[in-house]
């Protein structure tokens, strides 16, 4: 009876884990998006460098991408050229990766453009990315909406089926 409970309940667990995957997606994809705003309002408004505007996103938090900025951040006092630090730090934050799934090329390619071309350039390149990221966080979250509640009890539903193969 305590394994069936126990493979009941880990069903159940484990929908409830990807519905909450589910909103950390989209929580990312809504930092990334406030991100990109701040990178585009100082660039446009202050013109400062990019390596000020990481460190300033470092130490005013971006939510879920404060860690990558501190890293950034780092690796841009440490001599590292702009594209070479926002490249390096997406690889080292791997979960970052996992939860920007198919945008982690766009997030990428972001940060080589941002780094490489003039003022105008990078605000039109930041004016572009916003428009690719809001369109995947409106998918997102009308995935979230639809499924994120099915998930649970989709879990609870095949442990009990496998409860009831146990038995």
């Amino acid at each position: 009876m305590i394994a069936v409970l126990s493979v009941s309940a880990g069903f159940f667990l484990g929908g409830k884990y990807l519905a909450f995957l589910q909103r950390e997606k989209n929580l990312i994809l809504e930092d990334a998006l406030l991100m990109l705003n701040s990178v585009q309002n100082r660039l446009r408004y202050s013109y400062a460098p990019l390596a000020e505007i990481m460190k300033s996103l470092a130490q005013s938090g971006c939510g879920s991408l404060t860690a990558f900025a501190e890293l950034c951040s780092t690796l841009l006092e440490s001599g590292e050229a702009f594209p070479q630090a926002w490249s390096e730090g997406l690889s080292r934050k791997k979960e970052i990766c996992r939860l920007f799934g198919n945008q982690k090329e766009n997030f990428l390619m972001l940060g080589k453009t941002l780094g490489t071309t003039d003022i105008e350039g990078q605000l039109s390149c930041c004016e572009y990315y916003k428009t690719v990221f809001e369109a995947e966080a409106k998918k997102r979250r009308e995935t979230s909406e639809r499924y994120s509640g099915v998930f649970p009890h989709l879990g609870a539903l095949l442990g009990f089926a496998a409860a009831i193969f146990m038995i």
